[in-house]
């Protein structure tokens, strides 16, 4: 950010239309959303180098909007399920909600397992909408949840069919070095998938498998799946690869899957 106080509000740098407070406030609140902990007024304005009561005024105007709260102990600030529901309104276009929560729905009841929905969102992965297991043993899927594409069955899924995928893999090299596979995989099954026990997630034990799709009406990449524990065997790959593939077969002329 950094433009010091008292000067106009308009910045030319980019755009001569571009208001810079609005666009300052933007770019905190992706900040505050992507980071993996909450941080407060002075620690936020070291990190993007700018004046700290500035940024406090750009956080109480977040803050006032409802798009972040702030802890009343740790003075941090955290986003809220505005953002969330934003989200899954943004889901909603093109006329399609009804038929992509049945089909999710019908997905869940068959497999047995969560299934969750996610959205490409420039260099990330974000879940836009779950419904989970009944098993007491169960992976969830917080709407909301953002990570890097080509990780997880699900960011793999969504960076198969990605405009800008080589360019992607060209700044992620160890994305890159074992992209063959996946393509490969989807190729032959349909699907990607990923193991716990092999690939690069978080948490090792979980299974998940997922499919590209995009909407034949607005466009939007997005990416259906489904994750379970490892540890249940009586869930298995070609199994819950059959009932996907099924689940896009019924989103028909709504969506198609684009993959490599």
């Amino acid at each position: 950010m950094g433009q010091a106080e008292g000067k106009a509000d308009i910045s030319t740098d980019a755009s001569q239309y571009r208001i810079k407070s609005a666009y300052d406030a933007l770019r905190l609140l992706e900040l505050i959303a992507t980071s993996e902990n909450w941080m407060n007024a002075s620690e936020i304005a070291a990190l993007v180098g700018e004046n700290r009561n500035r940024v406090f005024r750009l956080l109480r105007t977040l803050e006032e909007a409802g798009y972040v709260r702030q802890d009343p102990t740790t003075r941090a600030y955290q986003p809220t399920f505005k953002l969330v529901s934003l989200g899954y309104i943004v889901s909603r276009s093109g006329g399609f909600e009804t038929q992509l929560l049945k089909t999710m729905g019908d997905l869940q009841k068959l497999c047995g397992e969560t299934v969750y929905l996610v959205g490409h969102d420039g260099d990330h992965a974000v879940s836009l909408m779950s419904i989970e297991s009944n098993h007491l043993n169960r992976i969830s899927m917080q709407p909301g949840t953002r990570w890097p594409l080509g990780y997880g069955a699900a960011g793999q899924a969504l960076l198969l069919a990605a405009p800008n995928k080589e360019d992607y893999l060209a700044r992620h090299p160890e994305i890159r070095a074992t992209w063959h596979r996946v393509e490969e995989q989807f190729r032959r099954d349909g699907v990607t998938f990923v193991d716990g026990r092999y690939d690069r997630i978080n948490d090792d034990g979980i299974v998940a498998i997922g499919t590209p799709l995009a909407s034949r009406s607005t466009g939007q990449l997005l990416a259906l799946a489904v994750t379970w524990p490892l540890a249940r065997e009586t869930t298995t790959y070609d199994e819950v690869r059959r009932m996907l593939l099924d689940a896009v077969e019924e989103l028909g002329q709504t969506f198609t899957n684009n993959g490599a």
